[in-house]
């Protein structure tokens, strides 16, 4: 990324990503050996373009790329500022939301009570609560809500033959500044 995150929207996600990435949780499940290497895991907005200027990534592609995780502004409602008393100062709450995406192989099985979708939720809660563990520590966000949105769940049977078995977490998060 060649431009730095400096606002209140950027830099807000931007800092999310810095905390998913101090989580030994995801760390682990992305296989990075520091918080550098799991924020090469942590998308803004989106996936990085497919190769070759195609429109889609292939099932290869998104293989590489996985486990990721991608942080975003909520569509609604995405910052909320209230002006305090004092003159032009104000509060602002940022509602982000944060994907969480893995691979799984067909072997593993994807009934509601296989090992993978026990692991997935596992790793889920632990990821959160370590969010929760950093909430305003020195140099990390101060989250006022961590809402589990969609999941922990599988892709839809409808994605698979374009993007492969997969299981996905969204969480909404909300920030105090």
């Amino acid at each position: 990324m060649s431009v730095i995150p400096a606002g209140i929207l950027s830099l807000t996600q931007e800092n999310l990503r810095i905390a998913l990435a101090a989580c030994a949780t995801f760390r682990t499940l992305c296989g990075a050996a520091d918080q550098a290497e799991a924020l090469a895991k942590i998308h803004h907005d989106g996936l990085p373009d497919p190769a070759n200027g195609a429109a889609e990534h292939t099932i290869s592609e998104l293989e590489a790329l996985r486990p990721y995780a991608i942080v975003y502004t909520a569509e609604e409602q995405g910052l909320q500022t209230r002006a305090l008393a004092t003159g032009g100062s104000f509060n602002a709450t940022t509602n982000l939301c944060l994907q969480l995406v893995r691979s799984v192989t067909a072997e593993v099985g994807d009934a509601p009570d296989s090992d993978a979708n026990m692991q997935w939720l596992n790793t889920v809660g632990k990821i959160i609560d370590e969010l929760w563990a950093l909430n305003a520590d020195a140099g990390y966000l101060q989250f006022a809500d961590i809402t589990l949105a969609r999941g922990p769940t599988w892709a839809s049977r409808e994605e698979i033959p374009a993007k492969g078995l997969t299981q996905i977490a969204e969480l909404t998060v909300q920030v105090r500044q």
